[in-house]
């Protein structure tokens, strides 16, 4: 009996100094996982603003939540292209798609007397059915509208000054960038897309139709692109989507805190 209590008594004292060396073992493991990681996070530069001013600190000492967006995020996300894939350009597409420099590119005026506005986007034209795809590396779907007769209100004149014209945009399809912009396809064919749905460059999110008012204007199937800013308002495509060579890099040369 006294030799099977001492043998139980060496198994408990093995067994406790087998969970501390276990324990000792993992504490000095996360130590150095922590030391390595903030290692790692000293390398990690955050730019903010502060006033006027460019405030740069370290990860480690920056409030959360926040989104750190590196480079490398930045120049493949804020590099748009051709709406009709990556075979072609943007350049190539403003040489060869737009068929009327005088109404089809962005500014040029419609309507009548009884009510005048402005055209929102560019007219790109491609035979019926031509794939369509998002202008950057990804994009959210922030609405579709499956329906040929829809109908968008946009900003127009008369005489008794300024008001709202309905303009029929025929299917219509919007997707949203890292930048902020958002792209607005009108006259589609078809739309496969769903909204909230993230989309790739090499996704096709619909095809080139002639719905809404560009069955009734005699004009042959084409796209309707506009830009538009965060707060929703259009802007020229061809300005814009012209620079497809964002890169921060050598800005933040300049600011001397790459490593």
């Amino acid at each position: 009996m006294k030799i099977s209590f001492k043998m139980k008594t060496v198994a408990s004292w093995l067994v406790v100094w087998l969970l501390i060396a276990v324990l000792t073992v993992t504490i000095v493991i996360q130590r150095i996982w922590i030391v390595r990681m903030t290692n790692r996070l000293g390398q990690i530069m955050n730019l903010s603003f502060d006033g006027n001013a460019i405030r740069v600190s370290l990860a480690a000492n920056v409030p959360l939540p926040s989104v750190t967006l590196t480079p490398s995020y930045v120049r493949e996300t804020f590099r748009y292209g051709s709406p009709f894939g990556e075979k072609r350009t943007w350049r190539q597409d403003l040489r060869e798609a737009v068929r009327d420099r005088a109404e089809d590119l962005f500014g040029s005026p419609r309507g009548d007397e009884s009510m005048r506005r402005m055209h929102e986007g560019i007219d790109l034209f491609m035979p019926k059915g031509t794939p369509v795809y998002p202008l950057a590396a990804i994009g959210i779907v922030t609405e579709v509208v499956d329906n040929i007769s829809n109908a968008v209100r946009v900003p127009a004149s008369n005489s008794s000054g300024n008001t709202f014209d309905l303009v029929d945009y025929g299917r219509t399809l919007r997707i949203r960038y890292p930048e902020g912009i958002e792209s607005v396809y009108a006259h589609l064919n078809s739309i496969v897309v769903i909204p909230g749905q993230i989309v790739r460059r090499t996704n096709i999110v619909g095809t080139v139709g002639d719905t809404g008012n560009a069955a009734r204007s005699g004009k042959p199937p084409h796209l309707h692109l506009e830009l538009r800013d965060s707060a929703g308002k259009s802007f020229d495509p061809s300005e814009r989507l012209s620079f497809d060579r964002s890169d921060p890099a050598f800005f933040l040369k300049l600011l001397s805190v790459t490593k």
